[in-house]
């Protein structure tokens, strides 16, 4: 397997390593001894370790609302209330012989605010299918939106055909008590939360902000009447058992996922915190090794997987010609991949080459400048530089103060009168407006200046023939004086 990997590289060998546990299961099958040695295959298409990209089968998955892988794991919903998010795969599982294994947690405060639930699904109606997350966006209340599409449980129908596996913060009394319910549904009861969720026979187990993750395990059975069973592992401690149930045989054909909501209806819902929860991983194995499990296996490998065993030399060689006819075709498939990432890789292998060889010429040209390369050198460069700063630092206060001062000064200047520019007049911010500015300006000078001169010399004549007036006045009152004086 490490060969053909190596051989295919980084993408051909993760496709490869989803047939790859196929391919053995029919070796061993081959030699008879498949009862012996394989109980389980893992369905790599509904498996997944974070950081969960589009490159290793997020393009399978559907998730809407708060719900976001990030590098962590997947983000199902923020310590916000009043929320939903959902994470559900795109394609059901051909299989009710399965178990569901994945690592969660709860982060909180030690004290929560309002109502909060997650829920495991398996249920056969298509998620992704019938959610209508314009209507939501459009609607801008998903909560809201939620109930107007029957969704009013947990995101889910009230009346699920299939498994709920319930996680639940509160209990019903809304006291924080943390708990887990199992319920099939038929289709034809309506399930609601807080009133069937947390059932009589819930597991009150305290999940929440705990050191490492918390470990799921939900194995779901046809044989002996069929039987249901989910348990949980917290840090350090066995696996406990927190939902049974036999007697009850789930159809094949459902679709596996998550969803959350949160709700505070209170008036102080804002300020009201509820736990952060985070989804680590998932895997998927499907027990029922005469069938794939989940979509897009090969008609060839079908077959494979439907006959157990082979009973002669003839119907081997047709296996085996089945099986080199599906291979060639994967790498057909794949080939072209491999080539285009084959050649990036090349392109990146002659950036870092050039690049290595930049930094020795940089090495060398800085040896050369330093002479020799000794510590001196490199000591009096280092005082150099320091000695430049220093010059360079010096007046700088100074000169900030002066540019201070500066645009103070400019900001203290009267702006010029505005003007309306006209399609004639030269285009802004061109030459030729600038000296028709100047001009104008120029010109509303001289006419403050004539205008000042002219009422000067105007001012000038008024004293002057005051100044006569007043003379004339005198000499009348000194000529009337003297008449009276001779008589």
């Amino acid at each position: 397997a490490q060969a053909l990997c190596a051989s295919l590289g980084c993408t051909g060998a993760h496709y490869v390593m989803r047939l790859l546990p196929w391919v053995v299961l029919w070796a061993s099958e081959v030699q008879g001894q498949a009862s012996d040695k394989v109980e389980r295959l893992e369905m790599m298409k509904h498996s997944f370790e974070s950081p969960i990209t589009y490159d290793n089968g997020l393009g399978d998955w559907y998730c809407t609302g708060t719900t976001v892988p990030t590098k962590k794991g997947v983000c199902v919903t923020p310590g916000m209330t009043d929320r939903f998010g959902a994470w559900f795969h795109r394609e059901p599982i051909d299989t009710n012989d399965f178990e569901v294994d994945f690592t969660m947690s709860f982060e909180g405060s030690s004290a929560p605010a309002g109502d909060q639930a997650m829920a495991l699904w398996y249920v056969h109606d298509n998620y992704t299918a019938s959610f209508d997350e314009k209507a939501a966006i459009k609607n801008r209340n998903w909560l809201q939106s939620l109930d107007a599409q029957d969704l009013s449980l947990l995101g889910n129908r009230k009346k699920f055909s299939g498994l709920g596996l319930f996680f639940t913060v509160p209990d019903k009394q809304k006291s924080l008590n943390p708990s887990v319910t199992g319920i099939v549904g038929d289709g034809s009861k309506e399930i609601k939360m807080f009133q069937d969720v947390p059932s009589a026979d819930a597991k009150y187990i305290n999940f929440r902000n705990t050191e490492k993750p918390v470990m799921v395990k939900l194995r779901v059975s046809p044989k002996k009447g069929g039987s249901i069973v989910a348990e949980m592992q917290l840090p350090g401690q066995d696996f406990v058992k927190v939902y049974s149930k036999t007697g009850t045989v789930l159809k094949p054909g459902g679709y596996i996922g998550l969803t959350t909501v949160t709700t505070d209806k209170r008036p102080s819902a804002v300020l009201n915190t509820v736990d952060r929860i985070m989804l680590y991983n998932m895997h998927m194995f499907n027990y029922d090794i005469t069938k794939t499990g989940e979509g897009g296996a090969d008609g060839d490998m079908a077959a494979l997987l439907k006959d157990s065993f082979l009973k002669d030399r003839k119907e081997q060689m047709a296996a085996i010609q089945r099986l080199t006819r599906m291979l060639n075709k994967h790498l057909q498939e794949v080939t072209p991949k491999e080539h285009a990432l084959f050649n990036e890789v090349i392109a990146l292998q002659q950036k870092v080459h050039d690049l290595e060889q930049n930094m020795k010429t940089l090495k060398k040209e800085v040896s050369l400048s330093l002479g020799n390369g000794s510590g001196v050198d490199v000591g009096s460069l280092k005082s150099e530089l320091v000695g430049l700063r220093t010059i360079f630092m010096k007046d700088s206060h100074s000169h900030r103060s002066k540019l201070d001062n500066l645009h103070a000064t400019v900001k203290e200047t009267p702006a010029p009168k505005k003007r309306t520019w006209k399609q004639e007049d030269p285009a802004p911010g061109s030459v030729e407006e600038t000296f028709a500015l100047v001009s104008k300006q120029t010109e509303e000078l001289e006419e403050e200046l004539s205008s000042s001169t002219s009422w000067s010399t105007w001012f000038f004549i008024l004293l002057v023939v005051v100044g006569v007036g007043v003379g004339v006045s005198v000499k009348q009152r000194m000529d009337t004086y003297e008449k009276k004086h001779h008589l």
